[in-house]
């Protein structure tokens, strides 16, 4: 009996010093939220709808009726074909008024905006790579304005003729690039 308590005993001294730990270097995040959501409260949804791939418009519907159950705010929607997405378009478009589409690759593929708040301005900032892309998107509902910042980063476009490791290292190279340029674009902004 005693050698049980003594593990619990350490067992939640362990615990106890893992969430300080936590909670110091802010390692994972931990939200206490309660009560009703707040009037500023705004809640955003990002996507990627990679709607290019095999038989996705089967998949439309149920995508759709995802995003829908959550009711965001605000959606960023990214690899969004123009001929593939009419069943998300259609179904979203019902429950938000406002909607801006940036399409790049021969205007076909882009990226979607959806709000529940008036979309002010959608600029686009400058990746020197057609793939991959980063939006300062301002919103404002009456007196609140709110800057977001959507970006899809370079995936590891797994090329295995090239090898796993040299496509791993491509795409955190291309990332760190971006995420460089991405900073740089918040400081010539704030």
């Amino acid at each position: 009996m005693i050698r049980v308590r003594k593990r619990i005993v350490v067992i939640t001294i362990i615990l106890l010093l893992l969430i300080g730990v936590n909670i110091y270097l802010k390692l994972i995040p931990i939200h206490f939220t309660f009560g009703n959501k707040d009037v500023s409260d705004i809640c955003l949804l990002t996507y990627n709808v990679h709607s290019e791939s095999e038989d996705f418009e089967r998949y439309a519907s149920d995508i759709a009726n995802g995003i829908l159950a959550k009711s965001p705010d605000f959606i960023f929607l990214t690899e969004y074909d123009r001929l593939a997405n009419d069943t998300i378009r259609n179904r979203l478009s019902k429950h938000y008024s406002y909607i801006v589409e940036r399409f790049r690759k021969g205007a076909y593929e882009g990226d979607s905006f959806y709000s529940k708040w008036e979309i002010d301005s959608v600029m686009k900032l400058a990746f020197p790579w057609y793939y991959s892309s980063a939006y300062r998107v301002q919103i404002h509902k009456a007196t609140d304005t709110l800057v977001i910042y959507c970006c899809h980063l370079s995936s590891n476009n797994m090329k295995l003729k090239e090898g796993i490791w040299a496509s791993l290292q491509e795409g955190r190279e291309l990332r760190s690039i971006e995420a460089d340029m991405l900073a740089m674009a918040l400081l010539e902004i704030a």
